[in-house]
């Protein structure tokens, strides 16, 4: 937390950078978010997926939440 010794600009980013609880949560935010986009991340991104030409692979479809 404050690794790198910020300056927060107003008091609710001050508060919000003290926060311990607030600090664990978005931890636990980025390792969800790793593990839900950590593929697509990879292979689309670092390149790995590219076509021969050197363009980035196009995006794989995601079903949207409820859709058939």
């Amino acid at each position: 937390m404050a690794m790198h010794e910020p300056d927060p600009t107003d008091p609710n980013a001050r508060e919000a950078l003290l926060d311990e609880e607030y600090y664990r949560g978005l931890a636990a935010y980025d390792r969800e978010w790793q593990a839900l986009s950590g593929q697509v991340w990879e292979e689309h991104y670092q390149r790995r997926g590219c076509s021969a030409c050197g363009d980035i692979a196009p995006l794989p479809e995601v079903p949207r939440p409820g859709a058939s």
